[in-house]
């Protein structure tokens, strides 16, 4: 069985500058546990657990209406990668990214004036 999904990797670098390619796109943090965690929450985004979306996969069809998806997690390895995948696979057609190194990344690219810490 092949795999028709296909979500693109970007780098923490270029997030803010694809983002703004996509107004109205949902960044979603998918971190469980760990969620706040090594530099807190990016403003603007969504929490959804990636526990929450195995356990229920029609979690992925609030994101029905927008544009594109950002998505990301501790280090953007396994838990950003199923959640992706979710999303991919729910809407074929919609721009879905996955950001390289998860919030670890983005808290060393992006001002810290773009975090909340999570209590």
């Amino acid at each position: 069985m092949s795999e028709d999904y296909k979500f693109t990797s970007i780098e923490a670098a270029a997030f803010k500058s694809t983002l703004e390619k996509h107004p109205g796109a949902a960044v979603i943090d998918v971190r469980d546990v760990d969620f706040g965690q090594d530099g807190g929450v990016l403003n603007g985004s969504m929490h959804v657990p990636v526990n929450t979306i195995d356990a229920n996969p029609d979690t992925v069809l609030q994101f029905k209406d927008t544009p594109a998806c950002f998505v990301y997690c501790r280090s953007s390895g396994r838990r950003a990668h199923r959640s992706a995948h979710a999303i991919q696979t729910a809407f074929p057609e919609k721009p879905v990214y996955l950001v390289k190194g998860g919030i670890r990344a983005l808290v060393q690219t992006l001002p810290a004036s773009e975090f909340t810490q999570h209590e």
